[in-house]
């Protein structure tokens, strides 16, 4: 499995301690990674430390933190409605724009600017028209809309996204290394994608969340979050979608009756796990039931295929977990 899908490093984790851990292509233990759309994860789980403060009401519209965009495909739709990618699908002439990864990308100054430069993320995320359609209906994946729920966290808490993750969560973990994520060109935290972390501490965070939110004895996320995650989300409304899973060419183990909850992937009740994804195949997996957590960090010669790896390596993880816990979801 690990040669199969370009793995970088990789560590499996059963009732707390280390059963596997390896590193390849120049990997060490100390070494971050970018984690992709693993970051919305990560965000999502801070998220709900702010709306256990009360500082971030999820049943709030977006504008109500973010007024700059009235207007675009954001107006109208709740923080939790962004939480769960359910804004209304866009208008045909929005849609290339709203779902456009190169667009974000070069706002975000991770790929050559146009000759006019960039205008940095906040005002890219000001350009998308409002779509036809309600939203919370069906699931929508659209990347760039976890940079904006970042956006509506720094103003609600009055910190910037990196003290925040360092405050209520990195801080707390045991991490072995300081966690960074990549700014735009305006000093502005692209939390879609861009969160680098080491392949422990990362496994450490995954723990945290297989413990209802608690680890080194003390609640870090809070439990009643975690229970939400975990069974908060509608499977009609991700089977109603667009960016689904089901775009792989075989299932995952646990698929049917998936849902999205939070910025987190959860597999239907009768699997129990729930985890994070990220592009050209990076990907944890959590199991509380069998106290079990999974990470796998890839460098995919072709990202935009990586959903085939990521299958591979969840089938994979799924063996393992099963060989330890007796649990498949196959």
């Amino acid at each position: 499995m690990l040669d199969a899908t370009d793995t970088d490093c990789f560590i499996v984790l059963h009732r707390g301690a280390i059963v596997h851990e390896s590193y390849r292509h120049g990997m060490t233990r100390d070494d971050p990674h970018l984690l992709m759309s693993m970051t919305k994860s990560v965000t999502g789980a801070l998220a709900g430390i702010l709306v256990e403060k009360g500082q971030l009401d999820p049943d709030r519209p977006i504008t109500g933190y973010v007024p700059e965009v009235a207007g675009t495909i954001y107006d109208g739709a709740t923080v939790r409605q962004l939480f769960d990618m359910v804004v209304a699908d866009p208008s045909r002439d929005a849609r290339v724009r709203a779902g456009d990864f190169q667009g974000v990308d070069t706002a975000a100054g991770w790929l050559p600017p146009p000759p006019e430069g960039t205008e940095g993320l906040r005002k890219w995320l000001q350009t998308m028209r409002r779509p036809k359609g309600e939203d919370g209906k069906a699931f929508r994946y659209l990347t760039q809309t976890t940079t904006l729920v970042a956006w509506a966290m720094e103003r609600a808490a009055k910190r910037d996204f990196a003290r925040m993750l360092t405050e209520e969560i990195w801080s707390k973990l045991g991490a072995e290394q300081d966690a960074y994520v990549l700014l735009d060109g305006y000093q502005q935290a692209y939390t879609s994608p861009g969160l680098n972390v080491t392949l422990r501490d990362m496994a450490r965070f995954g723990l945290m969340m297989a413990r209802g939110g608690r680890l080194n004895g003390q609640q870090i996320v809070p439990e009643s979050w975690i229970h939400d995650i975990r069974t908060g989300g509608d499977p009609a409304v991700m089977a109603r979608g667009k960016g689904s899973r089901s775009m792989f060419d075989q299932p995952m183990p646990g698929e049917k009756n998936e849902s999205y909850r939070s910025f987190w992937w959860v597999t239907g009740p009768q699997c129990g796990r729930f985890s994070a994804n990220g592009l050209g195949g990076q990907l944890m997996i959590v199991d509380p039931a069998a106290d079990m957590v999974a990470v796998k960090f890839t460098s995919s010669p072709n990202p935009m295929k990586g959903g085939e790896n990521t299958v591979t390596a969840a089938r994979g993880i799924d063996a393992i977990i099963a060989s330890l816990s007796g649990r498949s979801c196959r």
